[in-house]
């Protein structure tokens, strides 16, 4: 197979399962990994995959080029002013995107908070997803609504993370952009016992660096979306 026509059947693959591994593809079309590195990189740099630990998943939207973000809001905005509101009491579809955080929470749950430079040991800890706009698209999700979640990651091993939880989850489809700046937001939470309270302190990393051209990106699902919630 000519390497055009196998980069194009990684696409594919990818296209359809979401992500795959250089070990996989390599023993399907027969060459070493090192070679199906060289695909993916090739691939990556066309902006048409990520590359993520051990092979690559899929990127489902392209950056505008050669467009200022000025010109794009604008444009967007031009259109959909051209666009009639429906009447209240009309008919929805149950269609709903969300533009909102993603965060990787990181929970200790302790007998009380701790004082002013005090250590104590936590009954229990976990990492688990979460994030505003995670646990919004997750709720309407399971409210039977189609769900289109869209929300900006790092490059770093949370991104992965993310990924695999929203797959796995009822929404039904997401765009994940990634920073190379910032990493995955995150929030540090104290569960108190003694009086059910909570302390968070969040840091919102990626979250906040999303741009107007990947907003841009998005006018085909708001243009099929009943609701934008942000």
């Amino acid at each position: 197979m000519f390497l055009e026509e196998r980069q194009k059947a990684i696409l594919a693959y990818l296209d359809k399962h979401e992500r795959g591994s250089v070990q996989y593809f390599s023993e399907i079309f027969k060459v070493s990994k090192e070679t199906i590195r060289k695909d993916l990189s090739t691939l990556a740099k066309q902006l048409l995959v990520i590359r993520c630990h051990g092979g690559a998943m899929i990127k489902r939207h392209r950056l505008v080029s050669n467009v200022t973000d000025k010109e794009c809001i604008t444009s967007l905005m031009t259109r959909y002013e051209k666009q009639k509101f429906k009447k209240l009491g009309d008919r929805m579809n149950g269609n709903v995107c969300i533009l909102g955080s993603f965060n990787v929470d990181i929970v200790a749950q302790v007998a009380r908070f701790p004082k002013g430079g005090e250590s104590i040991l936590a009954q229990k800890s976990m990492i688990g997803p979460g994030g505003k706009g995670a646990n919004q698209a997750l709720a309407a999700s399971h409210a039977d609504a189609k769900v289109h979640f869209v929300a900006k990651v790092g490059t770093d091993q949370f991104s992965q993370f993310a990924h695999d939880h929203l797959s796995s989850s009822k929404i039904n489809s997401f765009t994940l952009y990634q920073s190379d700046k910032e990493p995955t937001g995150n929030a540090v939470i104290y569960v108190s016992e003694e009086n059910g309270e909570n302390m968070i302190a969040i840091y919102p990393g990626a979250n906040l660096t999303i741009t107007n051209k990947e907003i841009v990106m998005l006018e085909s699902y708001l243009k099929q979306s009943d609701i934008l919630l942000v």
